[in-house]
């Protein structure tokens, strides 16, 4: 179970600032799961667009990255030419 290793929120999460966002100027990739009923599908796209990403639409749940690794996998891949 994933919520049996999951730990709280530390308090420092919403009290330090962040600074500028990196999607602004970093090119950005995203993986939406089609089934995603935690987050919601469409707040995830919604999210992503605005962040201008690269999107891969995948069939799969909130935890795409389990149930779909190697399309995550992939999709990381891909993306770091453009980071490195």
């Amino acid at each position: 179970m994933l919520c049996a290793a999951q730990r709280p929120v530390a308090a420092g999460a919403f009290d330090e600032p962040t600074g500028p966002p990196a999607w602004k100027k970093l090119p950005s990739r995203a993986v939406v799961a089609t089934g995603d009923k935690a987050a919601g599908a469409d707040v995830v796209r919604s999210m992503a667009q605005r962040a201008k990403a690269q999107i891969t639409k995948v069939e799969g749940s909130h935890v795409i990255m389990i149930s779909q690794p190697q399309v995550v996998a992939d999709t990381i891949m891909k993306a770091l030419p453009t980071v490195a």
